[in-house]
């Protein structure tokens, strides 16, 4: 059988995979191509991309100080490292003058090799550019950014930022471990950040879809107690109240949970003296027409949680966008859920003319009226109480 005659860039290819630096240095010298065309690409694969695939250190100092390349080269070589996550051939190609104009924090982060990051920071990498920290963070997860952040925070201030959108992430990943790490650090649960971090490989977010929250936020709407408690992300004290309404959506346990920890003249907060918690529960879409599957048990908390926040001294006086929001959307539950839920406003003393202004259409006297006699009673008894009729 015939003998399969090998191409100069298969023997080349070899030559560097086996570390033979004597004949790849008499290649070079002996003027041999360095560069092959790679099928249709318009960009020729060099010797150098050759070396830095297979990791040699010598073989890639050979080549790096035994021949002049173009800056293209150097950078497609960088590129290639940074990708295979080689520190050591990183350090190499820079002491070789390789570009790093094209380089994005975030890519090199995932060395997690402080020494290395230090450089390139020193060398004009931005760590703030497309959120190249917060995406470094969010992706590594690897201590030595922890070290790199304490010893760069006096002279980059913007790290604080970036740390606060990691945590972020961390708490909608449901990262206990690194979210604890994150806390540790400084990052701070009450900042206002995107929900979105930047980056130069995913397509560009409008600006429609980006909105803004803070890490205690997005704790109390997604998990649960036990999560709260690990990372320690409850607010303090006297700002627990600010984030009640984020609980709507979460469970009856941690609506209570969060109302044992405050009292009840911090739960009437709008400008009408109402609970914005109980209002966002009362014009809630949970039903199967939107997409719930399990509305009805969905349907039942929401009635458990309205009336823990009634029986906690919440306030229902919505104003008129606010109910008119409800009254549409009790439109599309069950008969039975709105007049229960209407009759927790009855019962906890809502005030009288919010109640009627919601009930005041045809549409939903007919619901109540085919539905709860009882109801239509106590609504009676309300308008007589204040000499009104409905």
């Amino acid at each position: 059988m015939k003998k399969k005659t090998l191409t100069e860039k298969q023997i080349v290819k070899r030559l560097i995979s086996e570390g033979r630096l004597d004949d790849v240095k008499d290649w070079v010298f002996g003027g041999k191509p360095v560069r092959f065309q790679d099928g249709t690409s318009r960009r020729q694969s060099t010797l150098l991309d050759f070396a830095v695939n297979s990791g040699f250190y010598s073989m890639c100092e050979i080549l790096l100080s035994g021949y002049q390349w173009s800056n293209g080269d150097l950078e497609h070589a960088l590129f290639v490292t940074i990708r295979r996550r080689k520190s050591y051939l990183i350090h190499l190609l820079l002491d070789y003058n390789a570009p790093i104009e094209k380089l994005y924090f975030e890519d090199v982060a995932a060395c997690a090799d402080v020494e290395l990051l230090d450089r390139l920071v020193g060398m004009g990498l931005d760590p703030i550019q497309h959120d190249g920290f917060a995406n470094a963070l969010n992706n590594v997860r690897a201590k030595p950014l922890i070290r790199f952040y304490k010893k760069h925070l006096k002279n980059i201030p913007e790290l604080k930022d970036q740390l606060d959108l990691a945590l972020f992430q961390a708490v909608e990943d449901h990262a206990v471990q690194w979210t604890i790490l994150l806390l540790w650090a400084g990052a701070r649960p009450d900042t206002l950040v995107n929900d979105k971090l930047k980056s130069p490989w995913r397509s560009r977010t409008r600006e429609n879809e980006v909105f803004q929250s803070t890490a205690y936020t997005e704790a109390i709407s997604r998990h649960g107690i036990d999560y709260l408690e690990q990372t320690k992300l409850i607010p303090p004290a006297d700002k627990i109240h600010e984030y009640l309404s984020s609980a709507v959506n979460n469970s009856t346990s941690l609506m209570k949970y969060l109302l044992d920890r405050i009292s009840s003249h911090e739960i009437n907060l709008t400008s009408r003296g109402s609970c914005e918690a109980l209002e966002m529960l009362c014009y809630s879409w949970n039903t199967e027409e939107f997409g719930f599957s399990n509305a009805g048990h969905r349907n039942q908390e929401n009635l458990e949680k309205i009336q823990l926040l009634f029986e906690s001294g919440a306030v229902w006086n919505p104003d008129d966008d606010s109910l008119r929001m409800t009254r549409h959307a009790l439109y599309h539950y069950s008969p039975e859920y709105t007049c229960k839920l209407i009759k927790m406003l009855v019962k906890y003393k809502s005030p009288p003319a919010r109640v009627f202004e919601l009930v005041k259409t045809q549409k939903m006297k007919v619901i109540i009226k085919n539905q709860d006699k009882q109801l239509i009673s106590m609504i009676k008894a309300m308008a007589v109480s204040m000499r009104a009729r409905i």
